[in-house]
């Protein structure tokens, strides 16, 4: 019989307000001490108390200038600090982009007027692949 008193103790509060169970007043008078919230339940009330009434016109702009303001401040150390004008966070990219065609094309161009060279040298002076002068 103690073993089920015990048992009813672990149950939930409002199934003995149900009647559903019985139990001591000792039992529904347990309380439990749990840590303090580590924002406080009064931070995001007092969010919600604010835009409640508000259209969505009103609040997407205001959650969007906290937001990326908490994210900057946050996070804004870990971005690359330049002053690319238009281009913004893409300039880097871009610039090697272009650095790297211009490099590559220099490469092919050379290499193509070599291999010309080699193979007029290859088959004479006359050319490689060229038309025969017409007589």
């Amino acid at each position: 019989c103690s073993s089920s008193k015990g048992s009813r103790q672990h149950l939930a509060p409002p199934y003995f307000r149900l009647g559903v169970l019985k139990a001591s007043s000792a039992a529904l008078n347990m309380s439990m001490s749990l840590a303090p919230h580590p924002v406080g339940i009064k931070f995001w009330t007092s969010i919600w108390r604010s835009c409640k009434d508000l259209p969505y016109s009103e609040i997407h702009p205001k959650f969007q200038n906290a937001y990326g303001h908490a994210f900057h401040r946050n996070l804004g150390k870990y971005f690359y600090a330049h002053r690319a004008g238009p281009l913004g966070a893409w300039a880097p990219i871009v610039m090697f982009s272009v650095g790297f065609k211009i490099v590559t094309m220099y490469y092919g161009t050379l290499r193509d007027t070599n291999a010309a060279v080699d193979a007029a040298a290859a088959y004479g002076q006359s050319g490689y692949k060229t038309n025969p002068v017409p007589k």
